[in-house]
């Protein structure tokens, strides 16, 4: 697992949240509930869009192409995701992807409010996990089994990333 710290600009991170609140309003979001091979709370399911590139795609490239050299990436696909209260991911693999990365979005996450990100690190085989933190990157070039804990009810809004991963 590499983690990034305050790889995009505050501007920037504005700019993405404003385009989230203008497909929000816009319900243009897909539900989790259509996914069949994870398994994600069908009760509470994670909203997501698939994004055109731009200039926030061009940022982040800067930071994930070292990982396109280290594997037969051949392009990236990026994904709004909107976690709401009751919102997890289990345990997996992104198996069909040579690499999963998540940008973290929210100026607050609080670790009481669940949405956390889990792996089992690969080497050591031991649990590690992060909170939410804006402006940081976590890309999963390992294949390393990971999720996300429940978004509880005491989040004071909704957990809100951007998805990538590396076409074969």
């Amino acid at each position: 697992m590499i983690i990034h710290d305050n790889v995009i600009s505050d501007n920037l991170i504005k700019s993405t949240i404003k385009e989230f609140d203008s497909f929000t309003e816009n319900k243009k979001w897909k539900s989790s509930k259509e996914w069949t091979d994870q398994d994600v709370s069908q009760d509470n399911p994670i909203l997501h869009k698939s994004v055109k590139p731009s200039k926030l795609h061009n940022a982040l490239e800067e930071y994930l192409s070292p990982v396109f050299l280290e594997t037969s990436t051949t392009k990236i696909l990026y994904n709004y995701y909107i976690w709401k209260i009751g919102c997890s991911l289990e345990m997996h693999r992104d198996n069909d992807y040579s690499f999963g990365a998540t940008l973290y979005l929210n100026s607050h996450w609080s670790i009481h409010w669940g949405g956390l990100f889990i792996w089992q690190d690969k080497y050591t085989e031991g649990l590690k996990a992060i909170c939410p933190s804006q402006g940081t990157l976590v890309i999963n070039d390992k294949q390393e089994n990971h999720a996300v804990t429940t978004v509880t009810k005491l989040a004071e809004y909704n957990r809100l990333t951007v998805q990538m991963w590396g076409v074969k």
